[in-house]
């Protein structure tokens, strides 16, 4: 199963997002993906599927999700309350 680290979840025009929507894809360091050379920094396809543990990408690639981009991690702190 393919494999994210330092991710973040980007909408329309790449500006992070806090929740998956539909056009909404996520931007990281991949492993173990079948057409991608580990560690290469990838955008994928339009994820269809999001729990903050895997996601699930519109051409059928179920990644599982490690840590966040410090970035995103500090933007989410900002912009996004606590439930």
């Amino acid at each position: 199963m393919a494999h994210l680290e330092q991710w973040s979840l980007r909408g329309e025009y790449f500006e992070y997002v806090a929740e998956a929507g539909p056009k909404s894809f996520l931007n990281g360091i991949v492993t173990d993906h079948p057409t991608q050379v580990d560690g290469t920094h990838v955008d994928t396809s339009r994820v269809i599927e999001f729990n903050k543990v895997t996601a699930l990408t519109k051409s059928g690639t179920l990644y599982t999700l490690g840590k966040l981009d410090a970035q995103y991690a500090d933007w989410l702190a900002e912009h996004v309350r606590a439930a």
